[in-house]
């Protein structure tokens, strides 16, 4: 889901190379954008989950909050993907990238964030500080312990982020160390007061980095991180169209489709007793 960068009210950039105002799209192509990106997260969002795909589970975050997510296991020895959206979004918008992971034995644990979907909390539209979305990652703190529970270690966990999402699960995953990489699709260097460029220095595990040809905010914000990633195996993939799990959608983007699932197969099998999965025949 796309989040328009400067939607705190222009407060003035920051100097320097982090600066959100650096080679970016500007505020009315940003919110037309926008639009066309709420209107197809909103349906995938509210999409129930398909017949013989993932189950329905509830589990609650660290504070308490009541958190509904769909959940697919993994075939033996094979990780778990755990999938933040973007503002305004849901789990429904991870359909693709789901069924996508079940094909190659890879669980999906896709979570509806507090305040979004079928989940507990106040709405996202009352958020209104950096604080209230930062509490999202009380979120995932309660997702791996559902995973743990279910015989999951963390080692086996992958943590994949849209949008915003990306933000947040950059910031949760450089402080659990044991997360063994993450994948990060259209992070923003400043997304509604959550700037990324700490977390990106403070992380020391591969990521893989995507970002659209068409969105320049994300593709810079994207570009700025890959510089200051601490490990060489990082890398930055770029779709020709859409935002977060948006790009996962179309025929302009299959190739892009092919690559991202290569990358994230290629650091499946760098997990010690992972499997990397097999993609099936074209």
């Amino acid at each position: 889901m796309f989040i328009n960068h400067n939607i705190d009210g222009g407060r003035p950039a920051r100097q320097g190379r982090w600066s959100h105002r650096a080679g970016v799209i500007g505020p009315s192509a940003a919110w037309a954008f926008l639009a066309v990106m709420v209107l197809g997260a909103a349906a995938r969002a509210g999409a129930p989950a398909a017949q013989n795909g993932p189950a329905r589970v509830e589990f609650q975050a660290s504070d308490g909050v009541r958190i509904a997510a769909d959940f697919s296991r993994p075939k033996k020895g094979g990780p778990v993907f755990l999938l933040l959206h973007g503002l305004g979004a849901g789990r429904g918008e991870w359909g693709r990238l789901s069924g996508l992971l079940r094909e190659r034995g890879w669980g999906a644990l896709a979570i509806d964030a507090r305040g979004h979907g079928e989940s507990g909390g106040p709405r996202y539209t009352e958020f209104r500080t950096p604080a209230a979305w930062a509490a999202i990652e009380k979120d995932l703190a309660g997702a791996l312990r559902f995973l743990s529970k279910k015989g999951f270690p963390r080692r086996r966990v992958v943590l994949v982020g849209a949008s915003i999402g990306a933000n947040l699960v950059l910031e949760f995953a450089a402080r659990e160390k044991a997360i063994p990489f993450v994948v990060l699709l259209s992070p923003g260097v400043d997304y509604q007061g959550l700037r990324i460029e700490g977390a990106a220095r403070a992380f020391d595990r591969p990521m893989i980095l995507a970002a659209s040809l068409q969105d320049a905010y994300a593709l810079r914000s994207a570009e700025l991180v890959l510089e200051a990633a601490r490990h060489k195996g990082t890398r930055l993939l770029r779709a020709q169209t859409g935002h977060g799990a948006t790009m996962l959608d179309g025929e302009p983007n299959a190739d892009f489709e092919k690559e991202l699932l290569r990358a994230m197969a290629e650091a499946v099998g760098t997990i010690s007793g992972a499997s990397s999965g097999t993609p099936p025949s074209p």
